[in-house]
Order: C-alpha cells, then sequence, then structure tokens
C-alpha cells in the first residue's frame, strides 16, 4: 500500500490530470485489492462504492487474460466500447483509459489503472507508463517477497516456542519420572512398617499407625500427580465409556463448595453455567483421570476469578464485599471432525502470552503460596495419555479458555470376574530386588502374609538362586521383582525365568507405576507396595493356577 501510494504521487507528476489507481493481485483468492487512488480517481471510486482495501473478483476483469500475460490494455476511446465498467467510466467524463500489468518473473501482482477525459490520449503518455511500470512491478515484487519473509520468520518463532516447549516438557517429565521412583521406593519401608504396625495389639500403636499411613497416603497422592504428568498410555490402562455431559454435572456438584461457597466468602459471586450438546456421544477413557482434570480446570478458573478481583485496587476485605465483585464459568460439551470437546471457560484475570507457554509445566505457578504448580502438568499428562490435545487461548485481563480435545472412539466391554473366595496356601516367593531396605519391607510383608521368601540382590542373584530351587526339586511358587535393575534387565530375567518354568508366575513392582510393568509379566504393583495390594495380586494369581 505504501509502494501504490508513493506510485501515485510520483506518476501524477508526470500525469497532472489523469485518474490513477493502483490495485495489487491476490493469486490464491484471484482477486485484485485497491491499494489507493488519487483525487481525479474519487468520482471513479464513488461511482463504484469503493475505497481502499476492497476486493473485486478478478473474473469480472474483462481483459485478465491479458493481463496475466503482461498486456497492456489501451482504450482510445470508451464510449465505443459496450462494456459497464466503460460505460461507467463515460457517466463521470473519462473518454480514454490504460491498465497495465504489474507482473515479474511471468507473475501478476497488480495493476496500475489511469483514465483520462479526452478520447485517443494514449500516445507518449502509454509509452511512459509502460516504462514506469517495470520499476513498480519490482517494488511489488520486493514487498511481497518481505511480506513472505516476515510471515515464514513469524511462523518459524511459533514453531520454534512449541519445539522448546514440548522438549521443555518432555525434560521435566524425565526429572518427574526419577523423583517419583526414587521417592516411592524410599518409602517401601516406611509403609510396610506401618501396615505391620496397624495389626499390633496395642491399640496406641495402631493409631500412631494409622496416622502414619495417612500422612504417607497424602504423600503418595502428591507423588502420583507427578506421575501422571509423565506416564504414557499402555494397554494396561483400561477405557471405560465416559459420557461427558454426565460428568460435567456430577464435577458442578463436587465443586460447588469451591466456587460458590468459598468464592462467596473471599467477596466474589461466581456464576458456572453448563452449556451441553445433547448429542455428545460417550467417549472412551479413564473417568477418574478425566474427571480429574475437569476438577483442576474449575479450580483454576475459580482462582482466575478470585486473582482479578483482588487485582482490583488496593480495597479492603468489607469493602470488596459490598462492590459485589462478580466473575463468571461456562463448562462446555460439544464435538468437531472427530473429536470430543470439553471446555472451560472463565472471565477471570487471564494469562500473558508468556505465561501461557509455561503454564503446563510443572511446579510453574502464578498463585504463589496457593499453588503447587502441579494441576495444569497433570491435565497435560491426562490429555497425552488419551491421545487428545488442549487448546488455550488467554488474554490479559481478560480470562481463559481451557478446551480438552478426546478422540472419538468407544470403549471395549469386558466382563467381570467372580470374585474369588478361596484361601492361598503358604508360598515359597523368590523376592528379587536391588534396594536392600524395599527387598527387607517387602519380605516382612510376604512373611505376615503367612509366605517362606528367599531374597535376591539382583537379576543374576535371583536367577541362580531360581535355578538352584528347580534342581533341589523345591521350586518357587512365585516371583516378585523390582522393575529397575542393573546389569541384566528385570524383562530379561522375567523372559530366563519363563523359560525354566513357564508356569510360575512374576509379579514387578515398580516405582514409575504398575502401567510400566513388561508385557510378560503377570502382575504389577505400583510402590510403595501395601500389604492389601499384594495380598490380593498373590490371591488372584493363586486362583488362575488352581
Amino acid at each position: 500500500r505504501d509502494i501504490a501510494r508513493a506510485a501515485i504521487e510520483g506518476l501524477e507528476r508526470f500525469f497532472p490530470d489523469t485518474a490513477l489507481a493502483v490495485f495489487s493481485y491476490d493469486a490464491k483468492a484471484d482477486e485484485f485489492v485497491l491499494e489507493g487512488y488519487n483525487a481525479a480517481a474519487e468520482p471513479i471510486a464513488m461511482l463504484k462504492g469503493m475505497t481502499v482495501g476492497d476486493r473485486v473478483d478478478a473474473k469480472r476483469f474483462r481483459f485478465l487474460d491479458e493481463l496475466k500475460r503482461g498486456i497492456c490494455i489501451k482504450l482510445d476511446d470508451l464510449a465505443q466500447l459496450s462494456i459497464p465498467t466503460a460505460e461507467s467510466l463515460v457517466k463521470v467524463g473519462f473518454r480514454s483509459a490504460i491498465l497495465c500489468p504489474l507482473a515479474s518473473g511471468g507473475e501478476l501482482m497488480g495493476v496500475i489503472h489511469a483514465g483520462w477525459k479526452e478520447p485517443k490520449a494514449l500516445n507518449d503518455e502509454g509509452c511512459l507508463l509502460e516504462d514506469l511500470r517495470d520499476h513498480f512491478a519490482i517494488a511489488f515484487h520486493n514487498a511481497n517477497l518481505l511480506t513472505n519473509l516476515q510471515r515464514a520468520y513469524e511462523e518459524l518463532k511459533e514453531t520454534q516456542a512449541m519445539l522448546v516447549q514440548q522438549e521443555r516438557l518432555w525434560v521435566l517429565g524425565q526429572m518427574a519420572s526419577g523423583i517419583v521412583h526414587d521417592v516411592n521406593n524410599a518409602l517401601v519401608p516406611i509403609v510396610a512398617s506401618l501396615e505391620i504396625l496397624s495389626d499390633h495389639p496395642d491399640a496406641e500403636v495402631k493409631e500412631w499407625a494409622r496416622r502414619g499411613k495417612m500422612a504417607v497416603d497424602d504423600l503418595t497422592q502428591t507423588i502420583n500427580r507427578l506421575r501422571v504428568f509423565y506416564q504414557k498410555q499402555t494397554s494396561q490402562m483400561e477405557m471405560e465409556s465416559v459420557d461427558l455431559n454426565e460428568m460435567v454435572e456430577q464435577v458442578v456438584n463436587l465443586t460447588r463448595p469451591r466456587w460458590f461457597d468459598q468464592a462467596q466468602r473471599e467477596g466474589v459471586t461466581i456464576d458456572l453455567v453448563t452449556d451441553l450438546d445433547e448429542t455428545m456421544p460417550a467417549i472412551a477413557g479413564i473417568g477418574a483421570e478425566i474427571r480429574e482434570a475437569l476438577v483442576n480446570l474449575v479450580f483454576n478458573a475459580v482462582d482466575a476469578i478470585v486473582q482479578k478481583a483482588e487485582s482490583k485496587g488496593q480495597k479492603e476485605e468489607d469493602e470488596r464485599q459490598k462492590s459485589g465483585e462478580h466473575g463468571t464459568i461456562v463448562v462446555r460439551t460439544g464435538w468437531r471432525d472427530g473429536w470430543a470437546v470439553l471446555e472451560v471457560q472463565d472471565s477471570g484475570i487471564g494469562m500473558d502470552e508468556k505465561t501461557k507457554l509455561r503454564c503446563l509445566e510443572p511446579f510453574f505457578t502464578t498463585k504463589n503460596e496457593r499453588g503447587s504448580g502441579l494441576g495444569l502438568a497433570m491435565v497435560y499428562g491426562i490429555m497425552q495419555r488419551h491421545d487428545g490435545k488442549i487448546e488455550i487461548e488467554s488474554e490479559l485481563g481478560e480470562g481463559s479458555t481451557f478446551r480438552l480435545l478426546f478422540p472419538l472412539r468407544t470403549a471395549e466391554q469386558k466382563e467381570r470376574a467372580e470374585e474369588w473366595e478361596g484361601s492361598v496356601p503358604p508360598l515359597r516367593v523368590l523376592l528379587v530386588d536391588d534396594d536392600p531396605r524395599s527387598r527387607e519391607a517387602v519380605a516382612e510383608m510376604l512373611v505376615h502374609l503367612g509366605h517362606k521368601v528367599t531374597g535376591a540382590g539382583g537379576s543374576e542373584e535371583g536367577l541362580a538362586k531360581f535355578e538352584a530351587a528347580l534342581e533341589r526339586g523345591e521350586p518357587f511358587d512365585l516371583v516378585v521383582t523390582d522393575l529397575g535393575m542393573p546389569k541384566v534387565t528385570s524383562e530379561e530375567f522375567i523372559q530366563s525365568v519363563k523359560a525354566l518354568s513357564s508356569m510360575t508366575p512374576v509379579i514387578v513392582m515398580t516405582g514409575w507405576g504398575k502401567e510400566s510393568q513388561p508385557a510378560i509379566a503377570d502382575a504389577g504393583l505400583s510402590k510403595p507396595v501395601h500389604l492389601r495390594d499384594l495380598s490380593e495380586v498373590i490371591a488372584q494369581l493363586w486362583q488362575r493356577s488352581v
């Protein structure tokens, strides 16, 4: 547009009484765009009802093919042409015109339109305009190159930012994985001791054990939220049929104390509105995880509205109560292009671009001491495992929208197994774990359940003891092994055990969650191992063998 303005100003010095207009050509849309015109051409623009920036379908140009071939169109007497455009020009006093294409490398980039009030006014003027058009074409070409370069640069910046974000999330996920594994391993002896003490005859000891277990359970829940961030979907995860509309209603009721009661105590009235698509089909998913993700998004929306209210001036609490600070949360469901959509929109404080880029990182929070920075990271992990996507729209001071997209697929129906009422006899158990504290703790739990335990500090030692027991004619009834083993991996160890005795069941313990167990294992247990879970898994395996 700046080039068009400069071209018109320059041409007016050569053609002072000439109507001039410059159009650019949008090849993709096949349209001409009016980029500028002078005062002499204003009557034509008014007649056509056009202004700078307006578009014209290129098919309306009678001489389009010639223009695309770089041919100038000279019209000596418009009165002798029976075409609508010529008739319109004659009406406002113009008798001759020229259309000069701006082209470079065979590519049409625009047109200069010049009109005169006298017929046959295209002698020297026409030749000069044809000479000058090449200079304008080069300028148009350079401007297009610069525009394309800027667009490519912006796209590259966006791609780089996305890649950096994905890499950061991956690195943080690996860090979270290590933390989860080490902490869960450290909790094994604590949990084992507390659960064994729960059966102590002394009531005071039982009470102390109960309190300790509660504290450990809270810590385990926090650690497992980290595991949710990096954990990938596996075949071990059981998908169920999830009705998102029904889930929204559950979450609205579940979170009401936070968005209604507690928010009002903080001086803010929040309306939570649902907009549910009744045509939504059920999807395959892990209901508890999707529910937790939605709860987190609602809580975040509440916090954002409260933060916005707190940021409005320096009012005292009672003054803010009187002012009636108000916010809205809208929870929507819908579906589009093969995706089920679950959306939470709030009128809260919103986010700037920097915050929006980092909001999914674990431990990143804008809530100071009120936030752990794990909520949205957990939502990200859940969507990863559901092969879903997260869309975030936010503007500082204007609120945020978090949109969860789930693939539209159905869950396989599985038959429920009948509950077994038998009992498990004392078993010979081989326990393999390179962490002595964890090994001793799990051994105590197995002994507490009535089994005879032989320990091994690694896969090689465990395999040697397994072979020796077979040779003595006293084979182990069960093998329990840790997942992360040095030298010989747990998967290699299990393959060796199965090669020697295919019917011997193997349980894998892991600090990364039982979903990480090798497919060759018969069962999995998450660390820290709980007495009840250990007992139930052994019972299930024994039931299969009898």
